[in-house]
């Protein structure tokens, strides 16, 4: 993560499944939330973030609608999560919307046509 996110406290991991990077935030000091569609995803998350002894909140939500206040997230981030829909804007909306101004976003996207490559790149491995 970039040096501007240190000085963050709050982070929101959307599509988080296993929380991975939220984990890596948690145990420098950051407040992370996990937003996921997936209740078994959060549930695994969870565990993980138990056996570290970490502390973490698990939302159970939709992406392009969630239950959290303007500006609320000094750090706001996806990886893995925008290529799975058609129209990613309102997701990236919302996600800006619920981001401090003046905070951090990230997001990454695996355009279309590599799908497939990464998938053989995934399962090959």
């Amino acid at each position: 993560m970039p040096k501007e996110c240190k000085k963050a406290l709050k982070s929101l991991e959307v599509g988080a499944g296993s929380g991975r990077l939220s984990r890596f935030l948690a145990e420098r000091g950051y407040r992370t939330t996990c937003l996921d569609f997936s209740p078994q995803a959060l549930k695994l998350a969870k565990k993980y973030y138990d056996a570290a002894n970490l502390i973490g909140e698990f939302i159970e939500g939709e992406a392009g609608d969630m239950p959290f206040y303007d500006g609320e997230f000094d750090v706001v981030f996806s990886t893995g999560l925008l290529e799975h829909f058609e129209d990613p804007m309102p997701i990236i909306f919302e996600m800006v919307r619920v981001l401090r101004i003046g905070g951090l976003f990230y997001s990454d996207i695996v355009p279309k046509k590599f799908g497939s490559f990464v998938k053989k790149l995934k399962w090959s491995r």
